[in-house]
């Protein structure tokens, strides 16, 4: 098909293709030029230390807000409000006390248009059942089909669960963010959040705080973010 100005189909479709592959190479280009800290890092907990049984999943949604204190490194606007992060925790049993878990954000800066992906996973252990686990996912930073290596990072963090009643439960998380990169800085992360149900087999509903800060000689400020996530868990067949 020949479309106005001479150009075919198979044209347009091969410049939107390099136009897609231009974008993601101009992230990796930012990323790599920002991995000394300027990238905000996930700071969503968005669980409790429940550990589910083989073949339940869990699916939940969530979206929080990310704030920044005069001294954080994360240059790119003047605001306190500096970005959005929007994701999704999956989780699958494994066993007795473990599930594999696959977390997905996108982070969305709220003086552009621009953002940047990140995808982490690993496994989540039971250390003292439904009250304390740890997590030990491997992530990476990404846009379009461009995937930045050099952004591998570690996330070793604990989950403690207090339950109040039947319906309610405090949980407490903290992580570490260890990049590979030797030139970005390591992130110290905690979270504050509750878990309000009905029938916590079923669903959860997760309001959370958070704050970080990082190992940075020019970075002395905090950032902080506040959010909210939907659990739930799919019913299994068998």
């Amino acid at each position: 098909m020949r479309l106005a100005g001479g150009f075919t189909m198979k044209k347009t479709q091969a410049l939107f293709t390099a136009s897609r592959m231009f974008s993601g190479c101009v992230a990796l280009a930012l990323f790599a030029t920002c991995l000394n800290g300027c990238l905000v890092p996930p700071m969503a907990n968005v669980q409790s230390a429940r550990c589910m049984d083989k073949k339940q999943k869990r699916i939940v949604p969530y979206a929080t807000t990310v704030a920044q204190t005069p001294g954080v490194a994360i240059d790119v606007s003047a605001r306190d409000h500096v970005a959005n992060d929007f994701g999704v925790l999956l989780g699958f049993g494994a066993g007795r006390d473990s599930e594999f878990q696959i977390r997905f954000d996108r982070i969305h800066y709220t003086n552009s248009r621009s953002g940047y992906n990140y995808t982490s996973m690993g496994p989540k252990f039971g250390v003292v059942e439904d009250v304390f686990s740890i997590l030990v996912p491997v992530g990476m930073y990404w846009e379009g089909a461009a995937f930045a290596f050099e952004s591998l990072q570690f996330e070793p963090g604990a989950i403690l669960t207090l339950p109040v009643n039947t319906h309610l439960e405090i949980n407490t998380a903290g992580k570490l963010i260890l990049p590979l990169n030797v030139g970005a800085p390591t992130w110290y992360i905690a979270n504050l959040g509750v878990s309000i149900s009905t029938d916590v087999d079923r669903w959860a509903l997760l309001p959370e705080i958070g704050v970080a800060w990082a190992n940075d000689e020019n970075a002395d400020g905090l950032l902080m973010t506040y959010g909210l996530a939907i659990a739930f868990y799919p019913r299994s067949d068998g």
